[in-house]
């Protein structure tokens, strides 16, 4: 039997509430960001939607149901996001169970209450013998369109495939009473109140970071980064448009020292937005000895520019 969005079999979980915890994020040249509620509206939402990625930890307790502890070691989530979910607004995930033995890749889906589709993809375990995941889709398609060598951004100036994240290379650790920033605005403690599925191993010594901090991880420093040659214009609004993080020689834990370095992997637009994709790597050590995760995200431009 092949696999597909609503398979007789199916597992699903607990509807959860997310938390909107980047309201009052820093971000771009005006100081706000998509998930507060003032931003979103002047763009065109009807709420601030959360964090895209803050739905990762929610698919957690039912993966590991299917793959076991590898889940957590060489585990992939791979995500189109479809709809944006508001602060506290209820969400149901559901995956797809195997239908033969040793199958390393599932679809995955998340509805809301009504039945509204909020993300949609695939999970893998394992770091290859899966078919092509739902990140893979969405940039292979890109690609087949061709044009990318020639395009010219006007919210992104000077964003090119092969453009370095500067610096190079940067330590990266979250240790559980660390505020990360204005990018991501709490303490990772407070975090772990907060999420919509906890798990005994996100606590104690040797904690594992949840899924959707892998996303944090690799991002919280990104206020002291840029891409070479890259011009962001002022006011602009962004969004995830897709997310696919991969673990290769995990756990991730709390309290551990990374290393970790992006790129820009492809880049286009659309009729409301420029977009990019990065893929970020994390390693072991400055030698980059081994890859630990890495993470390819979809970063959307709204061409509607905000007075704010």
């Amino acid at each position: 039997m092949s696999l597909g969005f609503g398979s007789p079999a199916v597992l699903c979980g607990r509807l959860c509430k997310p938390f909107n915890d980047l309201a009052a994020q820093v971000a771009g040249t005006h100081g706000k960001s998509i998930h507060d509620s003032s931003v979103a509206q002047k763009v065109g939402f009807n709420t601030a939607p959360i964090h895209g990625t803050t739905h990762f930890t929610q698919f957690s307790p039912l993966l590991i149901r299917v793959f076991g502890n590898r889940w957590l070691e060489s585990g992939s989530l791979s995500i189109h996001f479809v709809s944006p979910v508001g602060h506290l607004e209820p969400v149901q995930c559901f995956v797809d169970l195997p239908t033969k033995e040793n199958q390393t890749q599932v679809k995955v889906w998340m509805n809301k209450e009504n039945g509204t589709r909020v993300l949609q993809g695939t999970a893998s375990v394992g770091t290859g013998n899966y078919d092509e995941t739902e990140v893979d889709k969405q940039i292979n398609k890109l690609k087949a369109r061709g044009g990318q060598e020639n395009l010219t951004l006007q919210l992104i100036k000077g964003m090119k495939v092969g453009a370095k994240l500067n610096p190079e290379l940067s330590r990266v650790c979250i240790n559980f009473d660390d505020y990360l920033g204005s990018t991501f605005p709490y303490v990772y403690r407070e975090k772990l109140d907060r999420l919509t599925e906890d798990l005994p191993c996100y606590h104690g010594n040797n904690a594992v970071l949840p899924f959707e901090m892998l996303n944090v991880i690799m991002l919280y420093t990104r206020r002291n980064e840029s891409y070479e040659g890259v011009k962001m214009t002022p006011g602009v609004v962004g969004l995830f448009g897709g997310c696919e993080i991969k673990v290769f020689n995990g756990p991730v834990r709390v309290g551990v020292e990374y290393w970790k370095e992006g790129e820009i992997i492809a880049v286009g637009e659309s009729p409301k937005t420029e977009f990019y994709w990065e893929k970020v790597t994390l390693w072991d050590s400055p030698q980059r000895g081994k890859k630990v995760a890495e993470m390819r995200l979809m970063n959307r431009v709204m061409k509607t520019v905000p007075k704010l």
